[in-house]
Order: C-alpha cells, then sequence, then structure tokens
C-alpha cells in the first residue's frame, strides 16, 4: 500500500464540524490530548463521523503549538498555514511508533520542522515603498 494511499485513508475525510454538533459516547477531553498514545490518537482519525474527537487533536495541537513557540521566543514554530497539516504530519510520526503520546509525537513534529521556525529579530528595519515612503 502506497504512503499517500495510506494517509488519505488515515485523514479521510477530515472532515471537521462544531464539537457541539455530535454527541459521542467516548469524548477525548481535550486537556487530556497530549496523554492520548498515538494507536488511539489514529484509531479516532480514521473513525468517521467522528468530528468531536478530531476537534479536539486540532485544537489541543494548535494551543500547544502556541505555547511551544512562545516558550522559545518564535514569531511562529513553522510556516504552515492550517494546523490540519502539522496533525497530519503527528499522524504519519504516530505511524512509527503507536505507543508514544499525541504530545511526544507533536513535539517531535514541531522539532523536525526547526529549519523553518520563523524567528523573532530583535533587529528594526526600514523598509521604502516606490512611492519614497518609510514604514
Amino acid at each position: 500500500m502506497s504512503m499517500t494511499f495510506y494517509i488519505s485513508l488515515l485523514f479521510s475525510p477530515f472532515g471537521l464540524t462544531p464539537a457541539m454538533a455530535q454527541q459521542s459516547q467516548t469524548i477525548i477531553n481535550i486537556r487530556n490530548a497530549g496523554g492520548i498514545n498515538c494507536g488511539q490518537f489514529l484509531g479516532a482519525m480514521r473513525q468517521e463521523n467522528n468530528p468531536i474527537d478530531k476537534t479536539a487533536f486540532l485544537q489541543w495541537a494548535a494551543a500547544y503549538t502556541t505555547a511551544f513557540s512562545r516558550e522559545r521566543s518564535l514569531i511562529d514554530a513553522f510556516p504552515i498555514i492550517d494546523t490540519r497539516e502539522l496533525v497530519v504530519m503527528t499522524g504519519l510520526l504516530c505511524l512509527e511508533d503507536e505507543r508514544v503520546t499525541f504530545e511526544v509525537a507533536l513535539r517531535t513534529a514541531l522539532s523536525r520542522l526547526e529549519p523553518f521556525w520563523v524567528k523573532g529579530s530583535p533587529e528594526i528595519l526600514n523598509l521604502t515603498d516606490p512611492s519614497g515612503r518609510r514604514v
């Protein structure tokens, strides 16, 4: 089975809807999403009609990434616009070892993106636009 097919099998459909749109018997608490092992994370992502758990992982990843960035005084941890891309990358890392926690896999994903981190600079840059205005 090709990796592309496997990725789409894992995360398709990834359709996210507001968390309150559906009730679930096994809701993953957003505060504890990082402690869930990768096997459970992958299982939640594979399920159709399970937007609550998927949304929980997305929100937890977005919050963790914000904290990760601030801890390192970064403007942003990476130039990825959509958090779903980071969650998919984390899912690929989870395939390497389903016993590790979602947090460990997410931290590994962020670390592997280190060459692309957008770092703040203490320098002030003056830019001149074509009309001669300086900003």
